[in-house]
């Protein structure tokens, strides 16, 4: 009872919140076929490697931007000593 007015929420507000997982099962559809077309990776090294590296492209491509361009202004930041980019999306200030 306590959390009741949560539960039906996206009845309210049906552009916030959606009543299915659609999008996090998209999400974790491309990232199952990669594991399972490569088997994988065997060592804590390249695990950390494939978790980072589709975080980066799957959070580019939700935000319309190019994972290229942000791969190479890291490695940018990281040898030259330049400004770190950002993951997070850009928010305007309206």
């Amino acid at each position: 009872i306590k959390h009741w007015a949560a539960i039906f929420r996206f009845l309210h507000h049906p552009t916030h919140y959606a009543p299915t997982n659609n999008i996090a099962e998209q999400t974790m559809r491309v990232v199952v076929r990669i594991r399972r077309q490569t088997q994988g990776s065997r060592s804590v090294w390249g695990q950390q490697w494939a978790s980072r590296i589709l975080t980066v492209i799957g959070s580019c491509r939700k935000q319309q931007r190019s994972a290229w361009t942000f791969i190479n202004r890291a490695l940018n930041a990281f040898y030259f000593n330049a400004e770190t980019p950002s993951l997070l999306p850009a928010t305007s200030s309206s």
